[in-house]
């Protein structure tokens, strides 16, 4: 029995069949030329009338130019050249003479088709063969009886009317076919016939007229029956040796043809419409010339450009897959030989690179003497439905192996027999054979806990119509174990709509359960060490921004679930001057995918300010980019209170080694430095006092004199240490000149020291803390650098007192220079840093292995020394203040209000 597809291969054959006999009984031919392909299509009928057989191919367009008469050649270029120009319709009368040596008059119509941007991309016409035509009218101007008689009788319609459109004359057989007589006709207007509209078509037919001259087309009549009959015109209008222009009109009744090739188009473009739809592409195998010819649907197939032309079969067969080559090659042979009808499956390799599977069916086609001369087939994508069957059966397995890996079983229950069905994995699960019979019914129930049997029962009641779902979870007894089994099912209804069967799905959870009551257990013990710990934890979604917060961390920020916590929840209620700092620094470690820590001070709801201390680390999805962020959140309030008070004692300390400096240097230079100068004078005198000559009495002076000398000296550099009179005598920048000498000195570290001009001497307190640092910085740079050159600079601007010491020595190493950023560096950079914060100062520490270290303070000119550090009052969250750089490099981030994306993505 034929299949659809088929049929409609059948009608759209038999539809072109019928176009062919409508254009040979019209003695009409067809053709299209498509511009931008170079397709040409000649219909069999204008082959024919060109003298062509209609079954070979086109006739060649310098064919055709050969056989215009050579006087009509000049106009029939002229009438192309103007359509093509004007891109209208255009029409020409053209003598052929034919190779047989007939002289044939055509009737050419022709149409340019252009594209949106007025591209002429092809052509299409209709020729017609009127040399009969021509002929009669030649013979009818030889005799009038003999014309009247052609025209009464032409089934061509003949006609005169005037600008209003009222027909003035009419011939007779059109009139007849109209319906009426053609004294009827005369003095009817032509608007009156027309289907509908009839005067604003008659209106835009006589613009053409009066334009033109002319006007060419088609025209629907109305029978006096109400039929519609398509007639081709030609008119003409006269207004010479007329009182009143006229028009002649000549019409052909086109009414099968036009109707036959609608038919044929709708035909083909069902064809087309089938092919694609089905992924099915039609060929023809011609194996006297090796050709092939294919449909559009098969060169898109094999994602070609459709293309007309035939296709060499070797062009073709290198389509086909290396491995199935041979085998379309035996199919063919096969053919040649036997005649019979095959079907086969190839590989074929698109042009884009693609490995599809057609499935093709044909038959062989034979000549009169039974010679198979052709093969016609059809092949249809199957790759999808084959990928598609092996996904199935792969599908088949891996639900196999997913029962046995996810400890999942399916069932069936038949509702009516009561009879139990249950896959090969399921048996197992319940301890049993897989070959033991089916399960009777009462079997299945005593497997189930006693306790859970009742809940079991009611459940496969509660089923009252198909499509009712339930699931449960039961315990079962399985070889004197407890297991527990997850459950779902739904029921599933006959053709009358009741219940004909229960089928489900069921999973032993025992081990699931048992570890959820672990992870239970874990997460209360979890709760209480954060609730102790006084921390934390998350988990955000940087893609959905989700969050998933413990209970401790929800009590924390004062909220009673996740439902409250939004992106900017709780960055919101960051100070704003740590808000930047640390969502810069998170910003960073999630594109670097590098842990992050900040402190934060935290408005807390009650209005107290607590400090957080939180460490975090992302995640990377399958893309490497960072997907999650997970870390906790520690409350410091009472740690961060204590360092405080630790600073605070520090400050204190500095302050009193200050003084007692000042007091020891002061004591050591007035009363020691005194002493050792009037023992130095005493000397003297008693060297005036000793005999003359080199006695063991000048021996020990001398020695005395040199130990009296060391002292004093010693004393000085002892006193100039603890605080150099010179800084409170003649100011920061000699003292630091004369400290850099001494120093260089000493260390063999060549000490430049840049001052200038504009330096104003500050207080006496800034002057002390500056010295100190410097001194400090120096004292490392002779200890820990190993730079033999250092750079002091001291300069003064709007922001303030600026010093630099600088070295080119090894740096800080990374370890040590994230110790030296928090509370437990050093004592020297920690008292540095100490003295530059007392006096509202910043300090800046700048260091890497290998590039030196440069340490940088810079105080305020009207600095005054803090008793403690800075409380932030909610009213100041509004109000930024002067940020500081901690401790290196960019310790301090840019600002910015937004949140990090590790709480907010």
């Amino acid at each position: 029995m034929p299949s659809g597809n088929e049929k409609q291969l059948g009608e759209i054959c038999r539809g072109q069949g019928l176009l062919a006999e409508a254009e040979e009984l019209a003695n009409l031919g067809s053709w299209e030329h498509d511009f931008e392909t170079g397709m040409v299509f000649q219909s069999a009928n204008l082959r024919r009338m060109l003298g062509a057989e209609p079954k070979t191919e086109n006739v060649p367009q310098g064919d055709i130019w050969r056989y215009v008469d050579p006087a009509d050649r000049d106009a029939v270029r002229e009438a192309i050249d103007r359509g093509m120009r004007t891109g209208q319709p255009y029409e020409f009368q053209v003598r052929m003479i034919l190779p047989n040596g007939r002289r044939r008059v055509f009737l050419v119509r022709g149409k340019p088709v252009v594209d949106s941007q007025n591209r002429v991309i092809r052509r299409m016409g209709v020729a017609m063969d009127i040399t009969d035509k021509v002929e009669s009218a030649t013979a009818i101007r030889d005799g009038a009886e003999l014309y009247r008689d052609l025209v009464e009788n032409s089934h061509a319609l003949i006609c005169t009317h005037d600008l209003s459109g009222r027909l003035l004359s009419m011939n007779e057989l059109p009139a007849q076919i109209l319906g009426y007589a053609p004294q009827e006709l005369v003095g009817k207007r032509i608007a009156d016939m027309l289907p509908e509209h009839g005067e604003e078509l008659y209106a835009e037919y006589l613009a053409r007229l009066k334009e033109n001259g002319q006007a060419t087309g088609l025209m629907a009549l109305r029978t006096r029956s109400g039929e519609r009959r398509i007639w081709e015109y030609h008119n003409t209008m006269r207004t010479v040796g007329v009182r009143e222009p006229v028009i002649r009109g000549m019409a052909h009744d086109i009414t099968e043809r036009f109707a036959a090739e609608k038919r044929l188009r709708k035909s083909e473009a069902l064809l087309a419409q089938a092919e694609e739809l089905a992924n099915i592409g039609s060929w023809e195998f011609a194996l006297v010339n090796q050709t092939m010819r294919c449909s559009e649907q098969f060169f898109r197939m094999l994602r070609l450009e459709p293309r007309s032309e035939p296709v060499l079969y070797s062009q073709a067969l290198a389509a086909v897959h290396p491995d199935d080559r041979e085998r379309a090659q035996q199919t063919v042979k096969s053919l040649r030989e036997k005649g019979q009808v095959f079907e086969n499956e190839l590989r074929f390799q698109t042009a884009d690179g693609q490995e599809r599977i057609f499935l093709s069916r044909g038959l062989a086609v034979a000549d009169g003497s039974g010679r198979v001369i052709a093969i016609h087939g059809m092949s249809q994508d199957v790759t999808e439905r084959r990928r598609e069957e092996h996904r199935l059966r792969r599908s088949e397995e891996l639900l196999a192996q997913a029962e046995r890996l996810a400890d999942m079983g399916s069932w069936e229950l038949e509702v009516e027999t009561k009879k139990l069905n249950w896959s090969e994995h399921f048996y197992r699960l319940l301890g049993l054979d897989p070959a033991f019979a089916p399960v009777p019914y009462g079997t299945g129930i005593a497997m189930i806990h006693p306790d859970d049997r009742e809940r079991a029962l009611r459940d496969v009641e509660s089923l009252t119509q198909p499509g009712h779902e339930f699931e449960n979870e039961l315990r079962f007894i399985i070889g004197g174990e407890e297991r527990i089994f997850h459950s779902r099912a739904v029921a599933v209804g006959d053709k009358a709509g009741r219940i004909a069967c229960i089928r489900g799905m069921s999973q032993d959870v025992t081990e699931r359960r048992r570890e959820e009551q672990r992870l239970s257990r874990s997460e209360e013990l979890l709760s209480q060490a954060e609730q102790m710990a006084n921390c934390g934890s998350w988990e955000i979604d940087l893609k959905t921004r989700k969050a998933m917060l413990s209970r401790h961390f929800l009590q924390m920020l004062g909220l009673e679930s996740e439902a409250e916590f939004g992106p900017t929840t709780y960055w919101d209620r960051v100070h704003h001057e740590d808000r930047e700092r640390a969502t810069k620094a998170i910003e960073k470690a999630i594109a670097e995918l590098k842990p992050f820590e900040h402190v934060s001070r935290y408005l807390a709801q009650d209005g107290q300010t607590r400090f957080h201390y939180a460490r975090g680390m992302p995640q990377a999805g399958p893309d490497g980019k960072a997907e999650i962020s997970i870390g906790v959140v520690q409350d410091i309030t009472e740690r961060v209170q204590a360092e405080k008070d630790l600073h605070n004692l520090l400050r204190k300390l500095l302050t009193v080694r200050d003084e007692d400096r000042r007091r020891l240097a002061s004591q050591l230079h007035e009363s020691v430095g005194q002493t050792l100068a009037a023992l130095t004078m005493t000397m003297g005198r008693l060297r005036r006092a000793l005999p003359r000559g080199d006695t063991p009495a000048h021996a020990l002076w001398r020695s005395c004199q040199d130990l009296a000398r060391e002292a004093a000296r010693e004393t000085r550099e002892i006193s100039y240490s603890m605080h150099p009179h010179m800084l409170d005598e003649a100011g920061l920048a000699p003292a630091l000149r004369c400290y850099a000498r001494d120093f260089a000195e000493l260390s063999g570290i060549n000490v430049e020291v840049v001052i200038t001009d504009e330096l104003v001497r500050p207080s006496r307190e800034i002057e002390t803390a500056v010295f100190r640092i410097v001194q400090e910085a120096l004292t490392n740079v002779h200890r820990h650098s190993g730079s033999r050159k250092a750079t002091i600079r001291l300069s003064c601007d709007a922001k303030g007192l600026r010093a630099e010491v600088k070295d080119d020595g090894r740096g800080l190493p990374a370890t040590h220079f994230a110790a030296a950023r928090g509370f437990s560096a050093g004592v020297g950079i920690t008292g540095m840093r100490e003295r530059a914060e007392q006096m509202n100062g910043v300090f800046e520490l700048e260091s890497a292995p290998g590039q030196g270290t440069t340490i940088r303070v810079t105080l305020p000119l009207n600095g005054t020394p803090q008793t403690s550090r800075p409380q932030f009052s909610p009213s100041e969250w509004t109000e930024p203040r002067n940020s500081r750089k901690r401790d290196g490099q960019k310790m301090a981030g840019a600002s910015g209000s937004e949140p990090p994306a590790s709480w907010s993505r």
